[in-house]
């Protein structure tokens, strides 16, 4: 009876690693977004020599994400070592990464620990959600303030600042007709994240986006938040995401063969 070959067990992970391929399964891995999370007093080499560990062992792959940068994915042999991981063999399209990088830094990166996405249906003795179609979200869960709140992400492509100020309001619209977070709204516990890739983005939407929806919810919001008497309500918030700009001004980078 011939031997076979000795089947090789798995490197066991550290916590950290198995972090690291955590969030890979949730968006995109980068450097920047792995030093803030999980090497917050480390040098940047420590962090590639970590990332780089995992890489040859075969578990993460590097793939262009602008010109200048690249982000990582799952391998099939890193799906594995995630319960239920999601491992796809294509790489992320340019659309993809603008959204995947945005949200991955704000649930992940900008207050790590403090946000996490949610499906609001798992809510339902909170949220009066039960048999109706939400809007796609994503949905998050955030306590950076010292008190949770629901909030829905809206990524900036670059389209014309009127076709997302038409999408926010639109989505809001839907909320405040089916009354699904009234309670939230009421209590300041439900916002609209708006994340943009520069500082004059986020002047252009705060300059038109709550305006916009006072003028259209003005009695409904009045009737939730009587308090305010027809000021802006401190539902919208925009944020401009570190190193997003290059993925959405930049020509699409050439894909890597393999």
């Amino acid at each position: 009876m011939s031997k076979g070959k000795k089947r090789r067990r798995p490197h066991p992970l550290s916590p950290r690693e198995q972090g690291i391929l955590a969030l890979a399964d949730n968006g995109i891995v980068t450097i920047d977004i792995v030093h803030r999370v999980f090497f917050p007093d480390a040098d940047v080499q420590a962090v590639r020599s970590a990332v780089r560990r995992i890489v040859e062992r075969g578990e993460l792959r590097a793939e262009p994400l602008d010109a200048q940068r690249c982000y990582y994915r799952l391998t099939r042999q890193g799906a594995r070592r995630i319960p239920g991981a999601r491992w796809s063999a294509r790489p992320l399209k340019r659309q993809g990464r603008v959204q995947r990088y945005a949200v991955t830094w704000f649930i992940h990166a900008q207050h790590p620990g403090r946000r996490a996405l949610i499906r609001p249906h798992e809510y339902t003795d909170q949220i009066a959600v039960a048999g109706h179609s939400l809007p796609r979200g994503p949905f998050y869960l955030d306590r950076t303030e010292g008190r949770s709140r629901l909030g829905i992400i809206f990524v900036d492509h670059n389209a014309h600042y009127r076709r997302m100020v038409r999408k926010v309001v639109k989505t809001f619209g839907r909320f405040l007709w089916h009354g699904w977070f009234d309670g939230l709204i009421r209590t300041d516990a439900f916002k609209l994240a708006i994340l943009t890739y520069s500082e004059a983005r986020r002047q252009t939407f705060n300059s038109h986006l709550p305006a916009a929806i006072v003028e259209q919810f003005s009695y409904p919001l009045s009737r939730l938040r009587p308090d305010l008497s027809g000021a802006v309500p401190p539902i919208v918030q925009i944020y401009v995401v570190p190193g997003l700009a290059p993925i959405v001004s930049e020509p699409p980078p050439k894909e890597r063969r393999s």
